[in-house]
């Protein structure tokens, strides 16, 4: 069963991701240059994909939760289909914005509930090792989709980038198709509980108001909206870079995969690394470091010097990524898998929807550098947050130990 799952799920999100990895990177250039679309074009269509995700995320995290997360899957597969169609068809900039709002909605049933689901089948302890394995199966699929993606629009067009992107799209939903049932699933989480090999999840449609009062998940929450704010659409932004510097919609494809491959590489080693040291050391440290790195993408003026930062960066993001993941895992089994996994994109989506907003404001006005001194400040300030909760979270911990142990006399007198 367990393996049945890993199987269709780590194959949906290669071709999900791969679907999206085929344009995304793209549409940016697309809009810019075939219908004239200014910065502030460019930033909606990525807060579009933000608002859309803010909106949805956490009710379908919570639905899915209550009413299976099979059918989620489905759904959002078929809207991803819908979308390449929507692309191939858009005669405006507008209905490129329209779009990635409905995109946001395909998104928001795919890969959060994708990594809920593997969260519930996640031993105790291996939650680094696990998610270590998912994000990889996403950032391979999204590396091989830019560097495709950009040998089909230079020698093609873009149109050749929506059909594949069609049949892509197509295969992922004929592959959750296999997915078990949702009463096969629980069944399978109840033998497994009941032998401890997996957490048990009392708490799985939590109030909001009760997850929300955690420390922990305030930190977490915090962290991903403050580094999405100033991170907003930075793939966007890359690309533009990366066309400004003279650089070919090939070179472009190639700048992207050699940032999320060797991520996704690196996460088999990390994923396991997780597991052994603190995961909020993991993740400050290595935030840290690639703040620095997006700090100076705007000096690269050469395909090399490009390569050099992105490959850093994509290195920097795996070092650190299956850690937070795993740190939401270990939230969910407290609060719902799904529930969880839809407040932090909300989170997430938030900060990158205003923050695409802002980062297209930033360049019209100030000039595309500055979207990355923006974003970089940003990412420090969010590191300083996540740690702040965390030590709350930790003291909060011990208080509750020592009330623990306290005798029954002590107790008295304390109330």
């Amino acid at each position: 069963m367990k393996q049945r799952v890993f199987l269709v799920i780590f194959t949906g999100i290669i071709l999900t991701s791969l679907a999206s990895g085929l344009v995304n990177p793209f549409l940016a250039i697309y809009a810019s240059e075939e219908f004239g679309a200014p910065g502030y074009i460019i930033g909606l269509m990525s807060a579009a994909f933000g608002v859309s995700r803010t909106i949805f995320s956490p009710f379908i995290g919570r639905w899915s939760d209550r009413f299976g997360k099979k059918i989620f899957l489905l759904i959002g597969q078929v809207l991803l289909l819908l979308v390449a169609f929507g692309y191939d068809g858009a005669a405006t900039a507008w209905a490129l914005v329209a779009l990635r709002f409905i995109y946001g909605l395909s998104n928001t049933m795919e890969w959060p509930i994708s990594t809920a689901l593997i969260g519930e089948i996640t031993p105790i302890g291996k939650e680094g090792l696990y998610m270590g394995f998912l994000n990889s199966t996403f950032f391979i699929g999204w590396g091989l989709g830019p560097i495709v993606g950009g040998m089909i629009k230079d020698h093609f067009s873009m149109r050749g980038n929506f059909l594949i992107m069609k049949i892509v799209s197509l295969l992922a939903f004929v592959v959750t198709c296999f997915l078990p049932g949702e009463q096969a699933l629980r069944e399978y989480k109840r033998r497994e509980q009941s032998a401890g090999r997996l957490g048990e999840d009392e708490h799985e449609v939590a109030p909001l108001r009760e997850m929300l009062a955690d420390w922990k998940t305030k930190g977490v929450i915090y962290y991903q909206f403050i580094n999405n704010l100033g991170r907003g659409a930075s793939f966007n932004f890359m690309s533009l870079l990366s066309r400004e510097a003279g650089l070919s919609n090939q070179d472009v494809g190639i700048l992207m995969t050699m940032y999320m491959t060797p991520s996704g590489i690196i996460q088999f080693i990390t994923g396991k690394l997780a597991d052994r040291v603190s995961k909020v050391a993991l993740v400050h440290h290595g935030n840290t470091l690639k703040c620095i790195a997006f700090f100076f993408v705007p000096f690269c003026k050469s395909f090399w010097t490009f390569l050099f930062l992105y490959i850093a960066m994509g290195l920097l993001e795996g070092m650190f990524t299956p850690a937070f993941q795993g740190m939401a895992i270990e939230l969910g089994r407290d609060y719902g898998q799904g529930s969880t996994q839809g407040v932090l994109q909300t989170a997430n989506s938030s900060g990158m929807a205003i923050g695409s907003i802002n980062n297209g404001i930033i360049q019209d006005v100030l000039g595309l550098p500055f979207v990355f001194y923006f974003g970089s400040l940003l990412g420090f300030v969010a590191n300083g947050v996540l740690l702040r909760y965390m030590r709350l979270d930790g003291r909060r911990r011990k208080e509750v130990e020592r009330e623990a142990k306290l005798p029954l006399s002590q107790d008295i007198k304390t109330l």
